[in-house]
C-alpha cells in the first residue's frame, strides 16, 4: 500500500515466487518470495467491464501465499485475522489488498504517525490527610 501511495500505481503482476521489478527497490535486499515450505505471489489484475474503449476500469491487487501443508495455510490465515479480505483455492491463500472500488490512499492519512494519548491528568484527592 504504501508503493501505491507513493507511486500512485500498483506493481506488475509477477509470477508465484518472484518479486515484481518494480517493488524491489522498496524492499530489503535479503527479500525473497521463495521459502522451504511456501512462496509467495504477488497479484495484479486489470479488470474491465467491457471491450469498448469507454468502459469502467478497475484493478484487484492481492498477495498469496502458496503452500501444500494446510496447516500452515490455516496458521497464516488465522495469524492474519480478519485484517484482509482473503479467499483460498486450492495449495493459495490470498489476501486482497484493493478491490475495485478501493480508492488511492492519501500518504498523510494511510501512514501517519501514531502517537499514544496521555494519561489524563490525576484529579485532587478528596481525602484529608491528616497530620498528627
Amino acid at each position: 500500500e504504501k508503493y501505491r501511495t507513493t507511486t500512485g500505481a500498483w506493481p506488475a503482476d509477477a509470477g508465484p515466487g518472484w518479486v515484481p521489478e518494480s517493488l524491489k527497490p522498496s524492499l530489503p535486499s535479503e527479500t525473497s518470495f521463495l521459502h522451504g515450505d511456501y512462496q509467495f505471489d504477488w497479484d495484479y489484475w486489470r479488470l474491465s467491464d467491457g471491450a469498448e474503449r469507454f468502459s469502467r476500469q478497475s484493478e484487484i491487487a492481492a498477495f498469496s501465499v502458496i503452500a501444500a501443508n494446510p496447516f500452515l495455510r490455516h496458521d497464516i490465515v488465522r495469524a492474519m485475522g480478519s485484517r484482509r479480505l482473503n479467499f483460498t483455492v486450492g495449495d493459495r491463500v490470498t489476501f486482497v489488498l484493493s478491490d475495485p472500488d478501493s480508492p488511492i490512499p492519501s500518504a498523510p492519512a494511510a501512514y501517519e504517525t501514531v502517537r499514544p494519548v496521555p494519561p489524563p491528568p490525576q484529579a485532587p484527592s478528596n481525602r484529608r490527610r491528616h497530620h498528627r
